[in-house]
């Protein structure tokens, strides 16, 4: 599972993150989704694609109506099947069965688990982003070191285990730091602390997803090169290196599911690439011709994975030659997915020229 992911102690550019381009979005009208639903756009795969890619449809979901802004809807997890969770405007929000449900507080779901537990982060009274929990109505924050300023819960497995960041006092830097974080949907005021990478003083760190067998994923970033090195571990071992295969440039590692990771890479021609490990082991995903390039957001344990070139929503089937490229909803010039179930349906967002965002989902059903 994958999910947006802010670093607080500097600017990032848009390319380097997997919503972040659309995510900034405020104080947008909602007249496009205002408008009747429209009928399903479809895109048949070119004859060389794989047998199995089919025909995949889009389908526009549901908005929270009293959300502002009303034009910026994200989605940015899922519990592997039913559920897909993000936000509306300031809402968190969930979406099942292609219904959606507010819960109720200003913030958003970043992951959500087959038993209902939402993890993300909500807006307090003094405007900080805190780590928090929602079940059944109940809004509960997670612990963090004394002094942590913003932190977000990015992941949760179906065991309850729960993985983020947090932001902790740094006496050598005035911004503090980012260490990565575990915690529990059973016992959210108990917190285990990972640090950074090798415990280097001059790193930030962030897990962005979390196995159902309890292996964690995610980057570092060096606050001096801003050089990122993608992560893996678990929350008895800690953090290891997860190479890319450029050695020496920035690696992030986004999602897994099982023993696929999807992540993405820096060229040293300065272009990004999308990766997929299979058992830790990295393998390039082919950039869409025309593209300047692509990173992969997510993955299921089948291996399919998806991604965005920035403009275009795609998918690779596990072997697949090149992504196939999704349709979009007419009146949309861009498409990023960010989240997809074991059944291989696709959640994410389509923007307008005008830059609202509308929560979608695609399928081959």
């Amino acid at each position: 599972m994958t999910t947006r992911v802010t670093d607080p102690t500097r600017p990032r550019a848009a390319a380097r993150l997997p919503i972040v381009a659309l995510a900034v979005v405020v104080g947008l009208g909602n007249s496009w989704a205002a408008a009747p639903p429209a009928s399903a756009s479809t895109t048949t795969t070119p004859p060389s694609a794989p047998p199995h890619a089919g025909i995949w449809r889009i389908w526009p979901l549901p908005t929270i109506p009293d959300a502002f802004p009303s034009g910026a809807a994200f989605i940015d997890g899922t519990d592997g099947s039913r559920t897909f969770a993000g936000s509306c405007g300031d809402r968190a929000a969930l979406w099942r069965d292609g219904k959606v449900i507010n819960l109720g507080v200003s913030g958003t779901a970043l992951d959500v688990n087959r038993h209902g537990d939402a993890v993300g982060f909500q807006i307090d009274d003094q405007m900080s982003m805190r780590a928090a929990l929602w079940h059944e109505g109940v809004t509960t924050w997670f612990a963090g070191p004394p002094g942590m300023g913003a932190s977000h819960a990015t992941g949760v497995n179906d065991a309850g285990l729960v993985v983020g960041w947090a932001q902790v006092p740094d006496p050598a830097r005035a911004g503090g730091s980012v260490h990565a974080m575990v915690w529990s949907t059973a016992s959210p005021s108990a917190f285990q602390d990972l640090g950074t990478l090798d415990e280097n003083p001059t790193e930030t760190a962030f897990l962005t997803g979390v196995s159902e067998d309890g292996t964690l994923v995610g980057y570092t970033v060096n606050q001096d090169t801003f050089v990122e090195r993608a992560v893996i571990g678990t929350a008895r071992t800690g953090l290891h290196e997860l190479f890319g295969t450029v050695p020496g440039f920035s690696v992030q590692a986004l999602g897994i599911a099982g023993r696929f990771i999807v992540g993405a890479q820096i060229l040293p021609n300065g272009t990004v690439q999308g990766l997929l490990w299979e058992n830790r082991r990295p393998r390039a995903l082919p950039t869409p011709p025309g593209a300047s390039g692509a990173e992969a957001h997510d993955v299921n344990s089948h291996g399919t994975a998806l991604g965005s070139s920035w403009v275009d929503a795609l998918v690779w089937p596990l072997g697949a030659t090149h992504p196939i490229v999704l349709p979009k909803l007419p009146g949309t010039d861009r498409t990023v997915p960010s989240a997809i179930t074991e059944d291989d349906v696709i959640g994410g967002i389509a923007s307008t020229p005008d830059m609202f965002t509308v929560p979608v989902t695609w399928s081959r059903r």
